[in-house]
C-alpha cells in the first residue's frame, strides 16, 4: 500500500514538472514528448534528470528559437520595405534641416551675414571680425578693410597690398579674417561681417609665417611652393611675413618679383604682411599699395593701444620699443634693468 502511494505521489511531482517546464518554456508537440523523457520512471530520491535528454531539449529548443528569429526578422523587413523611400526622404529632409539649423545657429551667434557676390577682382569687408578670436575672447574689435575694386575700397583700389604695422598689432589676424570670409563666402555661407563684398576666384592661397630663417634646402621648396601663383587663373594670396625666409635683402627682392607676377594677373589679389615695406618698394616696379595697423602706446594695463582697422597709403612702424617698454614695466630687478637698456637703444 505504501509502495503504491509513494509511487503516486512521485509520479505526480514528475507530472507537474513536466508541465510546468513545457508551459514555461512554451514547448511544441516534439519538444513535449522529449520533455517526457527527462526524468527516470523508477523512483528515486533525490530526484535526477537525465542529462542527455535535458542537452537535447535545450538544442532543439535553442534552434526552434533561432528559426523564429530569423522567420521574424524576414516578416518586419517584408513590412519595412513598404516604408523604404518614405524613411529614406525623411532621413534625407531632417539632415538637410540639421545643416541649416547649424548653419544658422552658427550665424546667430557669431552675427553672420549673406556676402554680396560682385563681378570685380575685390575684397572689402565693414566691420569684420575674426572668429578665431570671437570663440576664444567673446568680443573683438570689428575692423573695416578692403583690397581691390569693392564698393568699400579706398581711392586707390589695389589688387597687391603691403600690410605692415606694430608687432602683435593684429595682422596676422588680419589675413585669417580675409581667409575666413573668403572661404565662408564661396561655400555660399555666411560671413563674419557687418558687409562683406567679394569677386569670386578659383583659388585661395594662404602662406602662414614661417619660424625662423630656413635653410637651403627648405628655402628652395619654399620658393617652389609660391610658383603656383604664377598661373593665369583667379586667385587670392595671403602671405604672413615671407621675409624670414632668408636675409632682408635677399627677402625684399623675392618677394618684390612675387608682386610683379601677381599684378599681371588683373583677375589676382594678394596681401603680404611685412615688415620690410620700404626695402620691398625699392625692388618693385608694379603699383603696390602699402596700408598699416599702428601703435600709438600703452594703455594703464599694459596693453598696446592699436587702431586695429588698417590705415589705407600708410606706412606703419613696427613699434618693438612698446613691447620692449611693456616687458620693462612688467618686470623688476636684473630683469627690469635688462629691457630698460634695450629699450635706452631706440632713444640713443
Amino acid at each position: 500500500m505504501l509502495e503504491k502511494e509513494v509511487s503516486q505521489s512521485y509520479n505526480a511531482v514528475v507530472k507537474e514538472a513536466k508541465e510546468r517546464i513545457s508551459k514555461e518554456l512554451g514547448l511544441n508537440k516534439k519538444e513535449m514528448l522529449m520533455a517526457e523523457s527527462l526524468f527516470p520512471d523508477e523512483i528515486m530520491h533525490p530526484v535526477e534528470v537525465d542529462r542527455d535528454h535535458v542537452n537535447a531539449l535545450k538544442q532543439n529548443v535553442a534552434h526552434n528559437i533561432h528559426n523564429k528569429k530569423i522567420e521574424h526578422k524576414h516578416n518586419i523587413s517584408k513590412t519595412l520595405h513598404g516604408y523604404r523611400d518614405i524613411v529614406q526622404e525623411m532621413v534625407r529632409s531632417v539632415l538637410d534641416f540639421d545643416v541649416g539649423f547649424a548653419i544658422g545657429c552658427f550665424a546667430h551667434e557669431y552675427a553672420l551675414t549673406m556676402p554680396e557676390l560682385i563681378d570685380k577682382t575685390g575684397v572689402g569687408f565693414v566691420k569684420g571680425e575674426n572668429l578665431f578670436l570671437r570663440s576664444r575672447h567673446g568680443e573683438v574689435t570689428p575692423i573695416d578693410y578692403s583690397v581691390g575694386d569693392t564698393a568699400h575700397s579706398p581711392q586707390d583700389k589695389s589688387r597687391v597690398v603691403l600690410l605692415s604695422g606694430v608687432n602683435s598689432g593684429g595682422k596676422t589676424s588680419m589675413l585669417e579674417l580675409l581667409a575666413q570670409c573668403i572661404i565662408l563666402a564661396h561655400m555660399g555661407f555666411p560671413t563674419p561681417a557687418k558687409s562683406f563684398e567679394i569677386g569670386m576666384s578659383d583659388g585661395l592661397y594662404y602662406f602662414a609665417k614661417s619660424k625662423g630663417t630656413l635653410d637651403a634646402g627648405a628655402f628652395e621648396t619654399t620658393l617652389k611652393d609660391f610658383s603656383v601663383v604664377a598661373d593665369d587663373s583667379s586667385k587670392v594670396v595671403l602671405v604672413d611675413e615671407m621675409e624670414s625666409i632668408t636675409e632682408p635683402g635677399a627677402s625684399a627682392k623675392i618677394i618684390s618679383g612675387i608682386l610683379e607676377v601677381l599684378s599681371e594677373n588683373r583677375e589676382s589679389m594678394a596681401v603680404f604682411v611685412s615688415h620690410l615695406p620700404e626695402l620691398i618698394l625699392e625692388n618693385t616696379e608694379c603699383n603696390v599699395r602699402v596700408d598699416g595697423i599702428e601703435a600709438s602706446g600703452l594703455d594703464s594695463d599694459l596693453n598696446l593701444i592699436v587702431e586695429r582697422t588698417p590705415r589705407y597709403n600708410y606706412i606703419a612702424k613696427s613699434t618693438p620699443e612698446l613691447i620692449v617698454e611693456r616687458l620693462s614695466r612688467k618686470t623688476n630687478g636684473g630683469e627690469q634693468a635688462f629691457y630698460e637698456k634695450l629699450r635706452a637703444k631706440f632713444y640713443s
